[in-house]
């Protein structure tokens, strides 16, 4: 297997125009193209492997090219990096891959997260997507990304705090 590092030191992943480049990770699971960003260590690649086990397909590890297209944003791979994710402890994996996805919305991996957070969004070339923050390391990641995923189809509205709240107290 060839070193991570010595990949990404040897290729420069330059933005074309009209792009940008996140330091994130995209799939697609359950029909829904995500996001996902972070501090290093957070776990993206982790959840990536973790989402391809469940049935996903990667699209890009670590450096996903961002551009809009019309009223909606797609991520890419840059060539150089297409099907490659690394895997601590082993190292460098070749997965079969998806050239783009467009995006639903976007997981912000970090510690514990709120439990009941207000409403975000994620912005990028005027169009803002849904931001959930979520912890890659908790065992309900996958459940609650298939969660999301169906919210999104359905096109379901999340309850704002107040509303869970009056609903709880009734």
């Amino acid at each position: 297997m060839i070193e991570y590092e010595r990949i990404l030191r040897g290729v420069q992943v330059v933005s074309q125009v009209g792009s940008q480049i996140v330091s994130g990770s995209a799939v697609r699971f359950e029909g829904c193209g995500i996001l996902l960003i972070g501090q290093s260590g957070t776990g993206k690649s982790d959840l990536c492997l973790r989402i391809i086990d469940a049935g996903g397909k990667l699209v890009v590890d670590d450096q996903a090219q961002i551009k809009r297209d019309e009223s909606r944003l797609l991520a890419y791979c840059p060539p150089q990096l297409q099907g490659l994710l690394e895997v601590r402890g082993v190292g460098i994996m070749r997965f079969p891959s998806l050239p783009l996805v467009k995006l639903d919305f976007v997981i912000q991996l970090q510690g514990e997260p709120e439990r009941l957070p207000d409403e975000q969004y994620w912005s990028m070339f005027g169009i803002a997507l849904p931001l959930y923050k979520l912890c890659a390391k908790h065992t309900s990641a996958i459940a609650v990304l298939r969660q999301l995923c169906g919210l999104t189809h359905q096109e379901i509205k999340l309850l704002p705090n107040d509303q869970v709240l009056k609903n709880v107290a009734a």
